[in-house]
């Protein structure tokens, strides 16, 4: 396959598979020959050393990065921020955006099989709703958290803006807010009309169940009439009477 790639175009991708639970580091299972292997037929072999790599330079994501993410590399007694490959970066712990702000739920929607709908792919972010009982919420979608995780494992979680500090993911949580305000506001007016029309519902089985309740009850009293008028001692059917009154009232 590697050698018809020269050849020809197509996608190839070599896969490395993540260690569960939390799927933030790579397989243990896989051997320095197997890394060693995977490197050179990525193109990545002598290409980038660990110590080019800050460990603490970590840069606030302010873009979304599709599949790879951007770190200061000092070289030469220089400055750069280039991009390496998800799987690099996670081999090499230079996944880790613990205690950033992650902002969720603007760029990135995450759904499950079951309709569970959450801002992105990561234990840390909490589900909303499901989509098969309401409409997905805009506003509460829209949130950051602070993250926990010792790498992020994910990098669907890449298009999630990312900050070091408080302040900025403040900033861009309400600017993205303020921006679509108007979305936001006509969500809410269709949720306020649709809880008023399950009020009116609401208030006409309401109306029909009095009705039926009064029907019921003026048939159970035209009964009791009936069954009175046999009985030929007034006051006793007056207590007949008295006694279902105080029963069924």
């Amino acid at each position: 396959m590697l050698n018809l790639r020269k050849k020809y175009v197509f996608d190839l991708y070599l896969f490395e598979l993540k260690a569960p639970p939390d799927f933030q580091t790579i397989d243990k299972r896989y051997d320095d020959e197997f890394i060693k292997w995977i490197d050179f037929n990525r193109g990545h072999y002598d290409f980038l050393s660990n110590k080019y790599i800050q460990y603490d330079t970590n840069l606030d994501i302010r873009y979304p990065l599709s599949n790879n993410s951007f770190y200061r590399i000092e070289y030469n007694d220089t400055h750069k921020d280039i991009s390496i490959t998800h799987s690099l970066a996670l081999r090499n712990m230079k996944r880790n955006f613990k205690n950033f702000y992650c902002c969720s739920g603007i760029n990135l929607l995450s759904i499950d099989s079951m309709g569970y709908y959450r801002g992105g792919v990561c234990p840390v972010i909490p589900y909303i709703g499901n989509i098969y009982n309401e409409d997905i919420d805009i506003y509460k979608l829209s949130r950051y958290y602070k993250c926990t995780m010792e790498q992020c494992g994910c990098n669907t979680n890449d298009c999630n803006y990312k900050y070091r500090y408080k302040i900025d993911a403040d900033k861009y949580v309400n600017d993205y807010i303020i921006a679509n305000s108007n979305l936001i506001i006509s969500q809410l007016n269709n949720k306020l009309e649709f809880n008023n029309l399950q009020i009116s519902d609401l208030n006409k089985k309401m109306f029909e169940f009095q009705n039926e309740f009064y029907a019921i009850k003026k048939n159970v009293d035209r009964i009791i009439n009936l069954i009175a008028w046999w009985i030929p001692v007034k006051k006793w059917r007056e207590s007949f009477r008295d006694k279902f009154k105080s029963d069924h009232e």
